[in-house]
């Protein structure tokens, strides 16, 4: 009989050395399998905020540059508007290789010729 004991215990042991490999496998395997989706819902969290800090500072120096644009515009209009002024309106065009003078509109004088209402001098070296 101790020899069936002995083989019974040989055999227990190794069921139990069996179950012990299954069930390590299997733990490891559903740690691993937590640990990899752990580290997919770190790393998608963590690329999503950094993505999101990234284009949010790209879109702060956006709206800084076109409230720039916006002030050297209005500053353009300004001295345009006082050049105005102070020209009467008056401009210099060169039309076919011809200079001439845009009066302002309405303005009563003979003139070479009226384009958008606007008489035109000719002007010559003579």
């Amino acid at each position: 009989m101790s020899r069936n004991a002995t083989s019974s215990e040989k055999q227990a042991s190794t069921s139990i050395k069996c179950c012990e490999y299954v069930i390590y496998k299997t733990t490891r395997n559903v740690i691993g399998h937590r640990w990899n989706q752990c580290s997919r819902f770190l790393g998608i969290c963590g690329g999503s905020w950094a993505t999101t800090h990234w284009l949010s500072r790209i879109i702060d120096s956006r709206l800084e540059t076109l409230t720039e644009v916006n002030v050297r515009i209005e500053r353009a209009r300004e001295t345009l508007a006082e050049m105005q002024e102070t020209t009467w309106g008056v401009e210099l065009r060169e039309i076919s290789g011809e200079r001439y003078v845009a009066l302002p509109v309405r303005t009563p004088v003979r003139s070479a010729f009226t384009m958008d209402e606007r008489p035109y001098l000719k002007l010559s070296r003579e």
